[in-house]
């Protein structure tokens, strides 16, 4: 693309309704946030445990960055891998079942360098029509064949494994949660078809781990994940950090850190944080922890309850991620603009984030949010109907 291209293309997104602002938030707490000065709901973020909102989970990460300062000083394969990081990788295997665990930079770069690199050259990957641009971006940057079958439609997938030569290699890559609809993929189901057509799984649970399952491990925890699956998440959701991380079999984890350039050049995260994190695991199977997902999945159903009301379009998602389908651009950003003069922080996601049509608000649920929080959702909804909004 030349630069009169480039600029072309800004100036058309300048002047539609899918131009993106960046704006600047100023203290959040309490399920709360000021943005230019003024005091919100939060609804946009993933911190869907409030694990920012804990004063006493905010004192052990400031203790963290006291004992350990707040950079790692280069990355990992050089300097930047300390005993907190390791202690951490360690704490992950064992708490997930993985054999093995790499911190990764973000999630982004985990998902990217596990597909850019570990697909073989005649394999072919199957990933669901939904997943993450950053898996996307993995399977482009591969080179290698990829299809994608309908969202979370198994048969569709399967009729295209079965049509595959047995000695071509498969790969099936999907999501756990999905991060513009909320809901979740048929893990029991991929797991099954992975096992039956001799194809690697790779499952990317960010919007799961630490909301959802048994002790917070995320929608893979009723699962046994087959021996050569890839599983991986991010820390900066319900964990309320920063940071990834890549489970899988040793000889996978050692190809990742010795070929992914994603890995090998990439500035480790802090050790502080790494510290902070198994603070944070370990608060998880706390009563606290456990009331706190509880209270997480109360707010869910209220949320879908407010949907029902209004007769707002939606889809079928038990996670803290609630969207309201809007249709346009227009409509989506009305309702994110109405919600705000009602006190309500939440996002307008348009195309070509999602599909054409389908433009919406999402709203993060979190276990913070109270009887005033969904007061001000109540309201907004409202204005809403009222204006006759309503996808």
């Amino acid at each position: 693309m030349t630069v009169k291209e480039l600029l072309q293309r800004l100036t058309a997104r300048r002047h539609s309704t899918q131009y993106r602002r960046l704006r600047a938030r100023g203290h959040s707490e309490a399920g709360r946030v000021a943005v230019d000065g003024k005091q919100y709901w939060q609804f946009a973020s993933n911190d869907y445990l409030a694990v920012n909102d804990h004063p006493q989970l905010r004192q052990l990460a400031a203790q963290a960055v006291l004992q350990w300062g707040s950079g790692s000083g280069g990355s990992p394969l050089v300097t930047g891998h300390s005993t907190a990081h390791q202690a951490l990788q360690e704490r992950l295997q064992q708490w997930l079942g993985s054999e093995h665990v790499l911190l990764m930079s973000s999630g982004f770069a985990a998902n990217q360098a596990c597909l850019a690199l570990l697909p073989e050259t005649d394999e072919k990957i199957f990933a669901d029509r939904l997943v993450h641009a950053s898996l996307i971006s993995g399977m482009q940057q591969s080179g290698k064949r990829f299809r994608r079958f309908r969202h979370n439609d198994t048969s569709q997938l399967q009729q295209w494994l079965h049509r595959e030569p047995s000695n071509i290699g498969k790969w099936i890559v999907s999501e756990g949660v999905f991060s513009m609809d909320g809901d979740q993929a048929p893990v029991a189901e991929l797991i099954r078809l992975a096992r039956q057509y001799q194809a690697r799984l790779l499952l990317d649970d960010a919007h799961g781990i630490g909301a959802l399952g048994e002790a917070g491990r995320g929608i893979v925890a009723p699962h046994k994940m087959p021996n050569d699956a890839v599983y991986t998440a991010t820390f900066g959701k319900a964990l309320g950090c920063h940071g990834a991380f890549i489970g899988a079999d040793a000889e996978t984890i050692d190809a990742i850190q010795q070929f992914a350039p994603e890995y090998i050049y990439s500035t480790a995260m802090p050790a502080s944080q790494a510290a902070f994190l198994l603070e944070v695991i370990s608060w998880l199977v706390t009563a606290e922890g456990i009331e706190a997902r509880q209270r997480l999945q109360q707010n869910i159903h209220r949320m879908r309850q407010l949907f029902e009301h209004f007769g707002i379009a939606t889809v079928a998602s038990e996670s803290a991620i609630q969207v309201a389908i809007m249709g346009s651009s227009e409509n989506a950003n009305r309702c994110a603009e109405v919600m705000r003069e009602q006190g309500v922080w939440a996002v307008a996601i348009r195309p070509p984030t999602v599909a054409e049509g389908s433009a919406r608000v999402r709203f993060c649920v979190s276990a913070a949010h109270g009887n005033e929080a969904f007061a001000a959702l109540e309201r907004g909804f409202k204005v809403l109907r009222d204006e006759g909004i309503q996808h």
